[in-house]
């Protein structure tokens, strides 16, 4: 499974410290330079539309998470045009040494699984579990871990992500997270040999979200949106609460 490092901000520092990480543990990979929204990079392949977004999501996406977005959508292709499952990887993280072997089970999994999470900011429940040897276990979460971090794709699954991305409505990590939407369960591979470092070591290049209005419309729409989505989850679980980890 070939593993491609967006490379945010295009920063060389941390271009050089995830490289040094990789190569420490004899892993092959390649850069991808990430697109900048903030110089307005995004605009030749944006499928943003801030009116929809505001309907469906409450609010807008600044420059900085439609670049992200633009970015993750750019890797999404690579592994549909080269027919091969990656690992995409942001290049704020740090990588324990445990990491190979879960890197392992992932390109075991990925085939089956379609997308599956090696790093997450928030713990959440397992609706099923497989155990792994080395004390690993894959997981079907019951609703997405959070970020973008590091997590593993096959070109079927990003093709389905590819064709429900039409048009961007929302951030890139609920858009992933959003399996009611793009109907692939969030699996993870547990526990994580990830670690994302962005906050201990410096701000993020995406910028603060762009902040909910007045209570009115905005307020209206964006609980409204919470509450939507959360019915849209909790049914699509019930659903498909027999599953297990076969995708639905």
């Amino acid at each position: 499974m070939k593993i491609l490092v967006i490379n945010l901000e295009r920063s060389t520092d941390r271009r050089n410290r995830m490289a040094q990480a990789l190569s420490r543990l004899g892993l092959d990979f390649e850069v991808l330079r990430a697109v900048d929204g903030r110089r307005g990079e995004h605009r030749a392949v944006s499928r943003y539309d801030e009116a929809a977004t505001l309907r469906r999501f409450g609010h807008r996406l600044n420059e900085g998470e439609v670049g992200c977005y633009a970015s993750h959508y750019a890797a999404w292709q690579r592994a549909v045009d080269r027919a091969t499952p990656i690992l995409v990887m942001e290049d704020d993280l740090t990588l324990e040494p445990g990491f190979p072997a879960a890197l392992a089970h992932a390109e075991g999994a990925i085939g089956r699984l379609g997308v599956l999470r090696l790093a997450a900011l928030s713990e959440r429940k397992a609706l099923a579990e497989e155990q792994l040897d080395g004390g690993y276990r894959l997981a079907r979460l019951e609703k997405g871990g959070m970020g973008t971090q590091c997590y593993a794709v096959s070109p079927a699954a990003a093709r389905t992500l590819l064709d429900h991305s039409a048009v961007w409505t929302m951030p890139v990590d609920y858009f992933l997270d959003a399996f009611w939407l793009h109907g692939i369960p969030s699996y993870a591979l547990l526990p994580y040999r990830v670690t994302h470092v962005e906050a201990a070591i410096e701000a993020t290049d995406i910028g603060a979200r762009e902040p909910y209005g007045p209570r009115g419309l905005s307020d209206y729409r964006r609980h409204w949106a919470k509450q939507r989505d959360w019915l849209l989850r909790k049914a699509y679980n019930i659903r498909h609460r027999r599953a297990g980890l076969q995708p639905s």
